[in-house]
């Protein structure tokens, strides 16, 4: 081989090269970045925005593990789309002051809420059964609503830090 075809196949490896440099093309994974969530596959995978208010986007199935751990939050908004929270999804978030979980999360991870010391109200429209570690930690927690879907109330209700510091809990036996 010449050396003239030497330097065409080594000036072509080069281009080949910066090609694949400048455009990659697909990673190989299905992951997202929008308004600071960051979505891989349907799941939020973590939450790097800088809003306090925030609202998951509808479409999104699950809330993966700590993917808002210690987020300065302060309220969020959970889709009917998400059927399930995962471990330490929302742990030390302590400016997070309420949550209202849809009846479509079917599964809520170990110790979710742990550490929520701001929050102070809770919705559970979701009917599943919830870790007892899931709000440890929330000892501003006053208002739990929770539709209840089994005759035990002490199984409903011993995800609860502290019971007697509630000032307002109201149970329905509505269907959710």
């Amino acid at each position: 081989m010449g050396r003239r075809m030497k330097r065409r196949i080594g000036f072509m490896l080069v281009i080949a090269m910066l090609i694949v440099m400048i455009y990659p093309g697909e990673s190989g994974s299905a992951s997202e970045e929008s308004d600071g969530f960051v979505i891989e596959n349907g799941v939020l995978t973590s939450y790097i925005g800088t809003e306090n208010a925030v609202a998951i986007p509808d479409g999104i199935t699950a809330i993966g593990r700590s993917a808002f751990q210690g987020s300065p939050i302060i309220s969020v908004s959970i889709p009917s789309s998400v059927t399930s929270i995962g471990d330490h999804a929302f742990a030390t978030c302590t400016a997070l002051t309420s949550v209202s979980i849809p009846a479509s999360v079917g599964v809520i991870g170990a110790g979710a809420f742990q550490g929520c010391s701001a929050l102070g109200s809770v919705e559970l429209l979701a009917g599943t059964a919830i870790p007892a570690n899931a709000f440890e930690g929330c000892g501003g927690l006053h208002t739990v609503r929770r539709r209840l879907r089994t005759a035990s109330l002490w199984r409903q209700l011993r995800f609860l830090p502290e019971p007697r510091r509630l000032r307002q809990m109201r149970l329905t036996d509505a269907p959710v």
